[in-house]
């Protein structure tokens, strides 16, 4: 028997905005000019980057640690890149009517909801300046890699951003594109997990674990939001 939803949490990247082709594309650069050597394409850098941190990824292209400072340079150099082909796509990944009918929900109806993101803080910035985030989120109720906490699919951001809204993830209603990111819900303990948009094929996620799969917010499950 599922919990009562008193929380939702959404990821970002995917979920909130149809960007996950902005951070492929910025990675698959990244990735050519770090590794020249090797053949490199979106497929693979779709199986190595979604729902990791940046630390992660980094680390798996030079199979070794990274210390923090080199770490945040080099993420740096990512960002920049994924956020010049953000400005550049500006109206390709604006959030769209069922995006903004669902937060005026929430808002409205007092359900606590937060984000769950591999981003870090610098791009987090730049979205709540970009996207006017501060009308339905708090950024310090958000849970992103500040370079303590472990990637997906591991549990520990969604227990986390549970957390920060003052809930239990057991309470919670999730919302994912991405394999890893559903895994990391499912460990997590989330009572109902969503799988979202087109990354990955719907009955794929919810072989994975989530309990419903759907392309938009158009067909978001709000009944689950009302069950006693």
């Amino acid at each position: 028997m599922q919990n009562k939803i008193n929380g939702v949490i959404f990821d970002f990247n995917g979920v909130i905005i149809n960007d996950s082709w902005l951070h492929e594309t910025s990675w698959l650069e990244v990735f050519r000019e770090l590794v020249p050597n090797k053949n490199h394409s979106i497929d693979s850098i779709k199986k190595l980057i979604h729902g990791r941190t940046n630390k992660d990824i980094f680390e798996s292209i030079y199979n070794k640690d990274i210390s923090t400072e080199e770490i945040e340079r080099l993420s740096e150099f990512k960002e920049q890149k994924y956020r010049l082909l953000f400005k550049e796509n500006l109206k390709q990944v604006q959030l769209d009517k069922h995006t903004i009918y669902l937060f005026e929900y929430l808002k409205n109806n007092d359900v606590p909801f937060t984000i769950a993101t591999a981003s870090g803080l610098s791009n987090l910035k730049f979205f709540f300046e970009i996207l006017s985030l501060s009308n339905w989120f708090d950024l310090d109720k958000i849970a992103y890699d500040d370079g303590t906490i472990l990637g997906k699919p591991e549990p520990d951001i969604y227990i986390k951003a549970a957390k920060n809204i003052s809930t239990n993830i057991e309470n919670c209603l999730v919302i994912e594109d991405a394999v890893s990111g559903i895994k990391a819900a499912h460990s997590a303990g989330a009572s109902y997990i969503v799988g979202f948009g087109v990354s990955y094929p719907h009955d794929v996620l919810i072989k994975h674990g989530a309990n419903i799969a759907i392309q938009s917010f158009s067909t978001f499950p709000y009944n689950k939001l009302n069950e006693k």
